[in-house]
This record gives structure tokens, sequence and C-alpha cells, in this order.
């Protein structure tokens, strides 16, 4: 992440100080890849947890049927009890559908980006050297610079996406630690100090009656 946001930072250095005309050309973009990142946080975010929710039902229920072969055997419950499995493998198929299709339209979208850059460059450019205001090779130059700007870019909305779902699964083991036990000590109690003792047996017979 730091060296993708170094090389970012550089590259729109590189942008602003050789041609600040053809910077602000492009400049548009900016503001669109931060809106498309806002909304892919707000979407993703949610169906992530959603599908995080039903692989652990999914998981739990699997798990319950094989520790319980025995009694769903004893009760005859294989196919009620394969029926819910396949309800929940439903839902959770519905649930990873839905966050597959949303990194699938979020990961072209940068790529769209990229491509309006590089047509905005190449347009503006391309007048400029028309004109006799600037050079082909700064153009080109320029169109470098751009995509190294937006390499790493694209590099993170992979690893964002990578992000978002390891936060899913963090939030549920927070969630999980942050329960308050049920038994408690009652507030009255006094803390127990160490306990130090023995067990002896004293006047005790062993025998046999035949």
């Amino acid at each position: 992440v730091v060296a993708n946001g170094t090389i970012m930072l550089v590259a729109a250095s590189i942008m602003v100080h050789k041609d600040a005309k053809l910077f602000l050309s492009i400049f548009w973009l900016g503001p669109v890849l931060y809106m498309l990142t806002r909304v892919y946080h707000r979407k993703s975010s949610n169906l992530y947890q959603i599908a995080r929710e039903g692989f652990t039902r999914v998981s739990a229920n699997l798990a319950e049927n094989i520790t319980g072969m025995r009694v769903v055997t004893a009760f005859n419950r294989q196919d009620p009890n394969l029926d819910v499995f396949n309800g929940l493998q439903e839902i959770n198929t519905v649930n990873n559908m839905a966050v597959a299709r949303v990194n699938g339209i979020y990961q072209p979208l940068l790529e769209v980006v990229r491509f309006c850059g590089r047509v905005t460059i190449l347009l503006y450019g391309g007048y400029m050297v028309a004109t006799g205001n600037k050079e082909v090779g700064s153009v080109v130059a320029f169109y470098q610079y751009w995509d190294w700007f937006m390499g790493p870019v694209i590099t993170l909305g992979a690893f964002y996406n990578q992000m978002m779902m390891a936060m899913a699964g963090a939030e549920r083991v927070f969630g999980l630690l942050e329960l308050k036990p049920e038994v408690q000590d009652l507030p009255e109690a006094r803390p127990l100090p160490r306990v130090r003792g023995e067990v002896r047996f004293e006047d005790v017979e062993f025998g046999y009656n035949p």
C-alpha cells in the first residue's frame, strides 16, 4: 500500500510539474475515482458482512450434521436436514453472487477511468501538438505518467477487495470477543485468594466380601 501510494504521489507530482494544462484536463477524473471508491465501499461492506454470515450458517449446519450423523440417522432426519442445508447454500450462493457483481462492476470502471484519461491526453495533447504549443515527446511522456498513476490505483482496487473481505471476517471475530459471559460474579463477591491444600484418607479400609 505504501509503495503504491508513493508511486501515485510521484506520478501526480511529475504530471503537475511537467504540464499543468494537461494535468488540469484530466483532473476531473479525480473526483470520479473518489466517488467510485465511496460507493463501492458503502455497498461492498454490507454485502461482505451478509455473505460472511451466510457462509458461517452453512459451515455450522454442515458441522452439526457431520458430528451428529448417528443422531440424524437414528431419527431419520436425512432428507429434512438436507433440505435445510440446500436452502442455506442457495442463500449463500445469492449473497456471494451479489458481492461478485459489485466487484465485477468496480474493477472495470477503474479501467474505464484510465481509458478516459488516455483519450483526454491524446485528444488535448494532439491539439496542442497540432497548434505548435507542445512537442510529441512531451505528450507521450505525460501519457506514460498517467499510466504510472493509474497502475497503483487499479492494484489498490484489487487489494481493497481483499481488505473488505478480511474486515468482514474480523468484525465477526471482534463481535464474538466482545460478548459478555452469562455467568458473572455477584457484586458483593470477594476475590478468592490462592488456594492451597491437600487430600488425606484417614481410617479408610478397603476390603472385599465374597
